[in-house]
């Protein structure tokens, strides 16, 4: 029997009523039946529906003859096992006389915040209310619309976004002592680094008023910052509040514990009280402040599937948000108000009309060249409110450009970004797999002196986005073909408008790229990171030549094409020719290094094709040490002797020749018993067992520059070369006329340096 609708899987209501006794002896009705799926292979059968009933609850006896299981009862615990194969189906621990099951399988519990939602509109205020101001707790909600509750009760909403972002352990009871005049005592405290902001930014630090619990939230790039943002911040209360910090408790870190900071706070008069060696309570202030910012802001990133890389936006929101809602540390009045009760006069603090953060917002364009069939607004995110400007501050991450105006049009129940799974192992690997394919956008972090500081963009900046999204000239080949395509970040389609002030002439002598604008095949053209404007024609058909070429990435796709075959097979007779290997049987004990193709296309001055180019690489990472590869050391040129050389060479007068080995590491023999499978593409067929035996050094093996340098000093040797001590990469011959020769490598390219008598 269970209360709870969501449960079944299937479900059949009852015509009439039948009532079941409980505990208490009261009868209480069963509205309906069904099956419930309590793991993939474990379905509970003829299930009542009691929503009455305070618990959910299965019958022993039921459970064990349908499932053929037994169940064993231990003090603490009991375990259900298949009598068919005597594995462990289920367990279940004892709690105040009962035992609570435990299913690994949380999919199925059907428990989500919307299982607390009626269809009422004062039930939809409610959780409208309570995302607009970053999930607050429902009993503040109530005190702040209490006609709201009229028919509603605080115990019926349950929200799993704040389970999500606020669970926590026991804290450590609150200190009832507090200032009785602002800035006399300050809390701080440094969280980070995590993953990078957008503007760079990687961790952030709090200045947190003990009167008037006001917070002050900076963002950092590096935690060596806080001395110079502590500076700003106190210098901004002696301008603005005419106030002077007397004391700031901090814990013992090197960003508060330096030399700079103490003389600073020595010189001003201020205490600096320092927590003990491993006791962080006595910072708990500073850290329960950090706990309830990252809380809240784990909430509204959640409500609306905002990417984390928004999480500096998204703390800076949260000060804002705090320091506005109401507490009962202050009897029920907001920090802000509380601050304005001591200095009534100051005119920094403003505040706008609260809004969902990470919703999708219109922001309206001013620019007066925009034709009639033009757009009228271009589609954003909210991200939160600036203290420098009345207006709200709007992120469009395809052309990565900030807008702050009050010109906007809110749909705060739709999210700019696809809802994924709620926060599962795999939905967060996704969600940073498609960030980390976009280039990092380098933002202008500038932050205010009033701590919910973030970028600030200029009204130029802000015309300049707005002429190229809404301006009179669009190219068919820049259109988006859908909304949707603009507001996926795991492929943007990024484009770079035209500059319409130089108009470049096109005519039928230039290459077909050209002519049909700047189209390409490539998964990341070009053109979204290279303007052309200011190239000539040529460059340009030297650029789109290249763009407009398409690689291939796997095996598949190059033997569709006749002309990477064929230079697979020049590369393959190479080898050949060059005894590379030998075909046997693979051995039972041995185990086949894998390889792989790898293209590329070579290209001449002018952009046209020279040739394609296919190379064979052994995947070396497979290979284990003692097993099929020894020592992989190969010395490399120093620097030191390059420029020694170099100018000896231009004291005397010596002349220089390069020398350039093809396909040098193929020349080096192994001294190891390496096998590598058949090459893609080449196999034969029935002959399964068959791998390559290498002789020869391939690419991609470890031992490989160690096997070429290794015969490249033998040959060098035996032709009366004698090898450096001081670096064994430059080798010295005298003649017997006493003529000089040097021979420095560099890899596989050979510098000769001969005297002029030679």
């Amino acid at each position: 029997m269970t209360h709870f609708r969501v449960f079944f899987n299937s479900y059949v209501k009852r015509n009439r009523e039948q009532l079941i006794t409980v505990a208490n002896g009261q009868g209480v009705p069963i509205c309906g039946f069904g099956n419930i799926i309590l793991e993939s292979s474990i379905v509970l059968k003829d299930v009542l529906h009691v929503p009455q009933l305070a618990n959910t609850h299965i019958s022993v006896k039921k459970f064990t003859k349908d499932l053929n299981c037994s169940v064993t009862f231990f003090s603490t615990y009991c375990v259900f096992q298949d009598l068919a194969t005597g594995k462990t189906i289920l367990t279940a621990k004892e709690q105040s006389g009962l035992y609570l099951l435990e299913s690994d399988d949380q999919s199925k519990t059907k428990i989500t915040s919307q299982h607390a939602t009626s269809e009422t509109w004062a039930n939809s205020q409610i959780w409208l209310h309570h995302k607009r101001l970053g999930h607050p707790s429902f009993n503040l909600i109530k005190s702040l619309f209490p006609h709201l509750f009229t028919k509603e009760s605080v115990e019926s909403f349950n929200c799993d976004i704040c389970q999500l972002s606020k669970h926590h352990r026991a804290s450590y009871p609150i200190s009832s002592k507090k200032s009785i005049s602002p800035f006399e005592l300050i809390h701080s405290n440094v969280w980070g680094p995590v993953v990078e902001f957008i503007s760079g930014a990687k961790c952030f630090v709090t200045f947190i008023d003990d009167c008037t619990r006001v917070t002050w939230t900076y963002l950092m790039k590096n935690k060596s910052e806080v001395f110079q943002i502590f500076v700003k911040f106190f210098h901004l209360v002696q301008n603005q509040f005419g106030k002077n910090i007397k004391r700031i408790r901090s814990d013992n870190g090197t960003e508060y514990v330096n030399h700079e900071f103490l003389n600073f706070l020595s010189h001003n008069g201020i205490v600096h009280e320092l927590t003990c060696v491993n006791t962080p309570q006595q910072n708990g202030f500073a850290k329960r402040k950090n706990r309830h910012l990252l809380e809240v802001t784990r909430a509204i990133l959640f409500q609306m599937s905002v990417p984390k890389h928004y999480w500096g936006e998204a703390v800076l929101t949260t000060t804002y948000l705090i320091n506005r809602l109401p507490t009962r540390i202050l009897n029920g009045i907001s920090p802000i108000a509380s601050l304005l009760s001591f200095v009534p006069s100051s005119s920094l603090i403003s505040s706008l009309p609260s809004r969902v953060f990470g919703c999708t917002i219109f922001v309206h364009s001013h620019h007066p060249n925009h034709s009639k069939l033009d757009p009228k607004a271009l589609k954003c995110v909210f991200i939160g409110y600036p203290s420098n400007k009345k207006g709200y501050k709007c992120y469009h991450p395809q052309s990565r450009r900030v807008f702050i105006t009050m010109d906007v049009t809110f749909h705060e129940t739709q999210s700019f970004y696809a809802s994924p799974p709620l926060q599962g192992e795999k939905a967060l690997e996704v969600e940073e797999l498609s960030f980390l394919s976009l280039p990092y956008l380098s933002l202008q972090d500038a932050q205010d002196l009033s701590n919910e500081a973030t970028m600030v963009h200029n009204e130029e900046e802000a015309e300049e986005e707005e002429d190229k999204f809404f301006g009179k000239k669009y190219e068919r080949s820049k259109q988006p073909t859908s909304t949707l395509e603009q507001e996926k970040l795991s492929n943007p389609e990024v484009r770079i408008p035209e500059d319409n002030s130089e108009e470049v002439s096109i005519t039928e002598d230039l290459p077909i790229a050209l002519r049909k604008e700047r189209r390409s095949c490539a998964k990341y053209p070009i053109s979204q990171y290279v303007c052309t404007n200011n190239l000539s024609n040529k460059q340009r058909s030297f650029i789109a030549a290249i763009d407009a070429i398409e690689i291939p990435t796997s095996i598949q796709e190059a033997m569709k094409l006749e002309h990477w075959t064929q230079a697979m097979k020049e590369e393959m007779n190479a080898l050949e020719r060059n005894s590379t290997w030998e075909i046997v049987d693979k051995p039972r004990d041995k185990k086949a290094v894998g390889c792989r193709w790898i293209f590329t296309v070579k290209h001449k001055a002018d952009g046209t094709i020279e040739r394609y180019k296919a190379r064979l690489v052994a995947k070396g990472y497979t290979q284990t040490y003692g097993i099929d590869y020894e020592e992989a050391f190969a010395p490399v040129a120093k620097m030191n002797t390059v420029r020694v050389v170099l100018a000896l060479a231009a004291h005397f007068g010596w002349d220089l020749h390069q020398l350039d080995v093809k396909n040098a590491f193929l020349h080096g023999n192994l001294e190891e018993e390496v096998y590598m499978e058949i090459p893609p593409g080449f196999e034969v067929k029935n002959e399964r067992n068959k791998v390559c035996l290498l002789k020869k050094a391939l690419y991609g093996l470890k031992q490989s520059p160690r096997a070429w340098f290794g015969r490249f000093t033998k040959v060098m040797v035996s032709l009366g070369y004698r090898q450096s001590q001081g670096d064994h990469t430059l080798f010295i011959k005298h003649s017997s006329t006493g003529k000089l020769t040097l021979l420095l490598v560099v890899k596989s390219q050979f510098y000769l340096f001969l005297d002029e008598t030679y």
